[in-house]
Protein backbone atom coordinates (compact mmCIF):
# COMPACT_ATOMS: atom_id res chain seq x y z
CA UNK A 1 0.00 0.00 0.00
CA UNK A 2 1.41 3.40 -0.96
CA UNK A 3 1.54 6.57 1.51
CA UNK A 4 -1.24 8.06 -1.22
CA UNK A 5 -3.42 5.41 -0.50
CA UNK A 6 -3.02 5.42 3.34
CA UNK A 7 -3.52 9.40 3.33
CA UNK A 8 -7.04 8.87 1.86
CA UNK A 9 -8.14 6.22 4.29
CA UNK A 10 -9.42 6.98 7.66
CA UNK A 11 -8.14 4.67 10.33
CA UNK A 12 -7.83 3.63 13.73
CA UNK A 13 -5.52 1.62 16.23
CA UNK A 14 -6.57 -1.02 18.58
CA UNK A 15 -4.36 -3.62 21.12
CA UNK A 16 -5.88 -6.18 18.68
CA UNK A 17 -7.72 -6.41 15.44
CA UNK A 18 -9.31 -8.99 12.86
CA UNK A 19 -8.84 -8.75 9.35
CA UNK A 20 -12.03 -9.53 6.92
CA UNK A 21 -9.35 -12.33 6.36
CA UNK A 22 -9.39 -13.87 9.62
CA UNK A 23 -6.31 -13.09 10.76
CA UNK A 24 -5.96 -11.79 14.68
CA UNK A 25 -3.43 -8.99 15.38
CA UNK A 26 -2.68 -8.15 18.60
CA UNK A 27 0.10 -5.96 19.99
CA UNK A 28 2.92 -8.34 21.33
CA UNK A 29 3.02 -5.64 24.75
CA UNK A 30 -0.45 -6.26 26.15
CA UNK A 31 -1.20 -2.38 26.77
CA UNK A 32 -4.72 -1.70 27.16
CA UNK A 33 -5.45 -5.14 27.18
CA UNK A 34 -7.60 -6.89 30.02
CA UNK A 35 -5.98 -9.54 32.08
CA UNK A 36 -5.24 -12.61 30.63
CA UNK A 37 -5.95 -11.60 27.09
CA UNK A 38 -2.42 -11.47 25.83
CA UNK A 39 -1.40 -14.96 27.24
CA UNK A 40 -4.19 -15.99 25.69
CA UNK A 41 -3.77 -14.59 22.16
CA UNK A 42 0.29 -16.13 22.66
CA UNK A 43 -1.48 -19.52 23.24
CA UNK A 44 -3.32 -19.25 20.45
CA UNK A 45 -0.75 -17.95 18.47
CA UNK A 46 1.88 -20.79 19.14
CA UNK A 47 -0.87 -22.71 17.99
CA UNK A 48 -1.81 -21.23 14.80
CA UNK A 49 1.02 -18.96 14.39
CA UNK A 50 -0.61 -17.54 10.37
CA UNK A 51 -3.80 -16.89 12.13
CA UNK A 52 -2.64 -15.07 15.48
CA UNK A 53 0.43 -12.61 14.49
CA UNK A 54 1.39 -10.03 17.23
CA UNK A 55 3.18 -6.84 16.46
CA UNK A 56 6.06 -4.78 17.87
CA UNK A 57 3.73 -1.59 17.17
CA UNK A 58 1.75 -0.21 20.48
CA UNK A 59 -1.05 -0.26 18.27
CA UNK A 60 -2.77 -2.58 15.36
CA UNK A 61 -3.53 -0.17 12.66
CA UNK A 62 -6.74 -0.78 11.21
CA UNK A 63 -9.30 0.85 8.48
CA UNK A 64 -12.48 0.26 7.76
CA UNK A 65 -13.78 0.40 3.90
CA UNK A 66 -17.29 -0.19 2.86
CA UNK A 67 -18.05 -1.84 5.82
CA UNK A 68 -15.66 -4.53 6.15
CA UNK A 69 -12.55 -3.96 8.40
CA UNK A 70 -8.86 -4.22 7.43
CA UNK A 71 -5.57 -4.33 9.20
CA UNK A 72 -2.65 -2.39 7.35
CA UNK A 73 0.05 -4.71 7.97
CA UNK A 74 -1.58 -7.79 7.12
CA UNK A 75 -0.01 -10.80 4.81
CA UNK A 76 -3.57 -11.04 3.30
CA UNK A 77 -2.58 -7.70 1.49
CA UNK A 78 -6.27 -6.88 0.73
CA UNK A 79 -5.75 -2.68 1.11
CA UNK A 80 -3.13 -3.20 -1.32
CA UNK A 81 -5.18 -5.07 -3.75
CA UNK A 82 -7.97 -2.66 -3.56
CA UNK A 83 -5.79 0.15 -4.13
CA UNK A 84 -4.61 -1.75 -7.41
CA UNK A 85 -7.76 -2.21 -8.08
CA UNK A 86 -8.22 1.68 -8.22
CA UNK A 87 -5.09 2.35 -10.06
CA UNK A 88 -5.92 0.23 -12.45
CA UNK A 89 -9.50 1.24 -13.42
CA UNK A 90 -8.40 5.18 -12.71
CA UNK A 91 -9.24 6.23 -16.42
CA UNK A 92 -12.67 4.57 -15.99
CA UNK A 93 -13.62 5.95 -12.66
CA UNK A 94 -12.09 9.26 -13.46
CA UNK A 95 -15.05 9.51 -16.57
CA UNK A 96 -17.48 7.71 -13.70
CA UNK A 97 -17.08 11.19 -11.47
CA UNK A 98 -16.82 13.25 -14.43
CA UNK A 99 -20.65 11.68 -16.11
CA UNK A 100 -21.74 11.67 -12.83
CA UNK A 101 -20.62 15.18 -12.01
CA UNK A 102 -22.25 16.86 -14.83
CA UNK A 103 -25.15 14.77 -14.33
CA UNK A 104 -25.98 16.25 -11.02
CA UNK A 105 -24.88 19.61 -11.98
CA UNK A 106 -27.43 19.74 -14.33
CA UNK A 107 -30.19 18.48 -12.35
CA UNK A 108 -28.74 21.13 -9.11
CA UNK A 109 -29.49 23.76 -12.06
CA UNK A 110 -33.15 22.51 -13.25
CA UNK A 111 -33.78 22.67 -10.02
CA UNK A 112 -32.72 25.90 -9.29
CA UNK A 113 -34.60 27.13 -11.99
CA UNK A 114 -37.81 25.23 -11.10
CA UNK A 115 -37.61 27.03 -7.76
CA UNK A 116 -36.77 30.83 -8.76
CA UNK A 117 -38.60 33.72 -7.50
CA UNK A 118 -39.54 31.33 -4.92
CA UNK A 119 -38.68 32.33 -1.44
CA UNK A 120 -38.03 30.36 1.83
CA UNK A 121 -39.18 33.85 3.82
CA UNK A 122 -42.45 33.81 4.33
CA UNK A 123 -44.29 36.87 4.70
CA UNK A 124 -45.94 38.70 7.73
CA UNK A 125 -49.35 37.92 7.79
CA UNK A 126 -51.83 40.59 6.96
CA UNK A 127 -54.49 41.05 9.96
CA UNK A 128 -57.50 39.74 9.15
CA UNK A 129 -60.89 41.88 8.71
CA UNK A 130 -62.20 40.97 12.14
CA UNK A 131 -58.77 41.97 13.83
CA UNK A 132 -59.31 45.86 12.31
Amino acid sequence: MTPEFEKVLSWGGSPQATCSCGRVHYTSGGDFMEPGELAGLEAQHKEKPDRYIPTGDDSVSITTFNGVPYVWQCPCGALARIENLFWAHRAQIIAYYQARTQRELKEATDNAAALAGVSNVKAEPRPSKHET
